[in-house]
């Protein structure tokens, strides 16, 4: 159950606009419904569950369709999908927007037709695109908004033609005057309408795992790191998908599985940051939750907690996941693990005062109604056991609970004050036992989400 990817930006403040954001995306989104699968094919999973495991950016390309019947379908390059823009993708999209309106999608849209440079065809495309989202709810003003001003929205980003005589702007505009601005197979910042944008997209030619590699290490992380650490108010979109340009060597998947597993590896740990909009192909869950994670959310403040008071606890690595007592079971000594979030009382703990800043933890199984929060044994060394028990006030039973600057939040016991609650070697599978261990710096296994529970 995505049930935290499906919302995250409601843990955003209204305040924070795009540019302040790392926003996890697909490239050639609505691929995976083409026929012809190698060169052409980016993605494996639908539109529709794209967005529920927390993808935000969309990348849709179209052209008009071979009947000529006025519409427009997905399609990547030569290869053309039966899958049109007004009638499959925007239900979709609103469907998905009615059910979370805490959300925004950013949508880029591109002419990928051969034509794209014909008069007529430009303006057949613009009224093509602008009569369908006419009945949506798109945000087409020209500058980067706020959150406030677009949930439940659709931000258009724009890589096609549009009148240069309008009296109202069409989306954020990437074309330019003639297509002339964005930096095609390569990496560069710029800046139009009053936005500065910085654009990496080397897509072509690579080719070998060595080669494949240097896709992560000369044109994503360099990226990356500008992102994080300067231009504060430019854009960033850091494509992380390439291809060989030839069937003889490496697809879009095959260059994904050797780039992502590097991009997830280089985000564990980073502190609070931005790294701007990310574009993937065949991205998995777990790569998409570590991007979102390091946005600046605001679960709850530190004021708000107090005894009486109800939480899920939620590993950072997996926001999806919950603090568990194992099985539903109330004996003492039962393990707590992390499991999916299920909404059943063994994922829900309820603060109890325990004096000098301190809490209990207690879980709320009906049977087990005086059990909290304990460490096993009032040992203090690395590895011990995170269980529940009887409370009998006990410091290994006490809990201090700080706000770290990033939003998230450690649990250090009583009884072991250089220790913290700790995601048992990140391990985010269901079932993974919580331990405690050594205070780290800023180690993503000791910090949790505290969710208040109504």
């Amino acid at each position: 159950m995505n049930d935290f990817s499906k919302k995250w930006m409601s843990y955003l403040e209204d305040s924070k606009k795009l540019t302040e954001l790392t926003i996890p995306g697909t490239h050639d989104s609505g691929t995976y419904l083409l026929d012809f699968s190698g060169l052409s094919r980016c993605q494996d999973k639908s539109i529709e569950d794209q967005l529920n495991q927390g993808v935000r950016f969309l990348d849709i390309r179209l052209k008009p369709g071979i009947d000529n019947d006025n519409a427009l379908y997905i399609a990547h390059g030569l290869v053309e999908s039966g899958f049109s823009f007004a009638g499959d993708v925007m239900p979709i999209i609103q469907r998905f927007l009615n059910s979370n309106p805490s959300e925004t999608i950013i949508m880029c849209i591109k002419d990928d037709s051969k034509m794209y440079k014909n008069h007529n065809h430009k303006k057949y495309f613009y009224n093509a695109v602008w009569s369908t989202i006419q009945e949506y709810h798109f945000y087409t003003n020209g500058q980067i908004p706020s959150l406030d001003k677009v949930r439940g929205k659709v931000v258009l980003f724009r890589r096609f033609w549009a009148p240069g005589d309008l009296s109202f702007p069409v989306g954020v505009n990437l074309y330019g005057d003639d297509d002339n601005i964005w930096p095609k197979d390569r990496m560069n910042g710029f800046e139009n309408d009053g936005i500065n944008f910085y654009v990496q997209d080397r897509y072509d030619d690579w080719k070998g795992r060595e080669d494949i590699e240097n896709k992560f290490k000369e044109a994503v992380k360099p990226t990356l790191e500008k992102a994080s650490s300067s231009l504060p108010n430019t854009l960033f979109i850091n494509f992380t998908s390439g291809t060989s340009g030839n069937i003889f060597y490496e697809d879009p998947k095959e260059i994904a599985e050797i780039v992502n597993p590097l991009f997830f590896e280089y985000l564990y740990n980073k502190q609070k940051t931005r790294f701007g909009i990310i574009p993937m192909d065949f991205p998995e869950s777990p790569l998409i939750n570590r991007l979102y994670s390091c946005n600046p959310f605001n679960f709850i403040s530190m004021e708000s907690i107090m005894p009486g008071n109800v939480y899920e606890i939620r590993p950072r690595l997996d926001l999806n996941k919950c603090l568990d007592v194992k099985g539903n079971i109330q004996a003492d000594g039962t393990q707590v693990i992390i499991h999916t979030s299920n909404n059943q009382l063994n994922q829900r703990w309820k603060l109890a005062d325990a004096g000098d800043g301190y809490f209990y933890l207690h879980t709320l199984i009906q049977t087990a109604t005086n059990s909290v929060l304990d460490v096993a044994g009032n040992i203090q060394a690395n590895g011990t056991n995170v269980i529940i028990q009887r409370q009998n006030n006990g410091n290994n039973q006490k809990w201090k609970i700080t706000k770290l600057e990033n939003g998230y939040f450690i649990l250090e016991p009583k009884s072991a004050p250089n220790s913290l609650l700790d995601l048992f070697e990140a391990n985010t599978e269901d079932g993974s036992p919580v331990k405690i261990f050594e205070k780290s710096n800023n180690d993503w296994a000791e910090q949790w989400a505290l969710l208040p529970v109504k």
